[in-house]
């Protein structure tokens, strides 16, 4: 069970870290991720992308 929680608070983190110019900032997204969970709130940022960071290549 330690292991599986260590992983988590990972995942947790690493996600987070993704999170950390946005406006809420990487504590924001951390907590959110403790509370929901890290897939879901990954792919909220995977969707609300600024604009200027899609790679667009035609």
């Amino acid at each position: 069970m330690n292991v599986a929680l260590i992983i988590y608070i990972t995942l947790c983190g690493l996600v987070a870290y993704g999170g950390r110019h946005r406006r809420i900032g990487f504590l924001g997204f951390f907590i959110a991720c403790l509370l929901l969970t890290p897939l879901l709130i990954l792919a909220i940022l995977v969707l609300t992308a600024p604009p200027g960071k899609a790679d667009t290549k035609a």
